[in-house]
């Protein structure tokens, strides 16, 4: 075969290997997007869908804040938990298997160590014990909302991308995963290792009792607890018996502002009388105390009904809901506007055994 016969064949296959890759690319890219295009929620269209009582308006405005209207107090539960279903899926799946000791299961053997820490508490069995003894208001409403649940994750074109990254199947939302949702929040805001009492017992055995007392004091002058007690302050021990190295203190050092280090956690809440306000609506706010991921924690919406277990009974709620909840966790009902900040109780001891 004469040489510009080989260089043309070569040519020829190099031409047919580099158009062949760009269609797979091609193939590849549009497939890759038709999935991802496939997982985004349903903004507009009408659906008739099993478990309703009666029509359901699911509305949005300019930023994706959803209002969900219906006349049945249950019927707006399986709206939200569509919306939820559809926005947060995957968030309210890693909440619920947090709590369960499950997240081996879809993330692989790294979180094994982490499951075997949550399945001490048993906390699925016991939300399950939890849903038992609800009354039948609560009962039916998680009933509704984990129906949504489990439409809004069948009407999806495709399964949440995340899914597909791991090859995984979601698996459908049942009543019990909800209450696990808020064990979830209760490990994410629980001190579970004693820091405190460990860095309590360490002052106590270094320091003389009055010194200790007085650097571990309880709380002081700002701590306002919802009895109305007072915790007294503490008179500073500049004299007394030293051991181990000497503390020096003078009245002199009492003048020196305390530069922190590094920043410190801290929550706070307040309220402003209508008085003061320039629309004359009070106003509340409060530290949530909880970290900025992505998506946020928080899921703001707005629930609208006429009737609720048969009776009139219009309501209206705006705020923040936790998805994987068929409630509005902090927000307003147009008459009382309420929220939360982890308390940072001390709600458990370090004992030697």
């Amino acid at each position: 075969m004469k040489k510009a016969q080989v260089s043309r064949r070569i040519f020829r296959v190099t031409i047919g290997v580099v158009i062949t890759m760009i269609v797979l690319l091609a193939v590849l890219g549009l497939t890759g997007w038709g999935m991802l295009r496939g997982s985004l929620a349903r903004l507009d269209g009408e659906l008739a869908l099993p478990g309703l009582r009666a029509p359901v308006l699911i509305e949005r405005d300019g930023k994706g804040v959803p209002t969900v209207r219906g006349r049945y107090r249950a019927d707006t539960a399986f709206g939200l938990g569509y919306l939820h279903a559809q926005d947060r899926f995957f968030q309210m799946d890693l909440s619920r298997r947090r709590a369960a000791g499950e997240l081996a299961a879809l993330l692989g053997p790294a979180l094994v160590e982490e499951d075997r820490d949550s399945r001490v508490h048993d906390f699925r069995r016991r939300a399950r014990l939890i849903l038992d003894a609800a009354p039948e208001t609560t009962r039916l409403i998680m009933q509704a909302y984990t129906e949504g649940v489990n439409s809004g994750l069948e009407d999806l074109g495709c399964r949440p991308f995340e899914y597909v990254a791991l090859r995984q199947k979601p698996e459908p939302w049942l009543e019990e995963d909800s209450v696990l949702v808020l064990y979830t929040m209760f490990l994410l805001l629980n001190l579970d290792m004693g820091a405190p009492e460990a860095h309590w017992a360490t002052v106590q055995a270094s320091l003389p009792g009055d010194l200790a007392a007085y650097l571990m004091a309880k709380g002081n002058r700002f701590d306002a607890p919802i009895d109305g007690s007072v915790i007294p302050p503490l008179p500073i021990p500049l004299n007394g018996p030293r051991s181990g190295s000497e503390v020096e203190t003078s009245p002199a050092d009492l003048n020196t502002p305390d530069i922190p280090g590094s920043d410190t956690a801290g929550s706070n809440n307040w309220a402003v009388s209508g008085q003061r306000s320039v629309h004359g609506g009070a106003l509340v706010a409060n530290d949530m105390h909880l970290g900025i991921r992505v998506p946020n924690t928080w899921y703001r919406a707005v629930i609208e009904w006429e009737e609720c277990q048969g009776r009139s009974a219009p309501g209206l709620v705006a705020g923040v809901t936790l998805p994987g909840l068929p409630a509005i966790v902090a927000g307003s009902n147009t008459r009382v506007a309420w929220g939360f900040t982890n308390s940072y109780g001390d709600w458990l001891d370090l004992v030697i055994l």
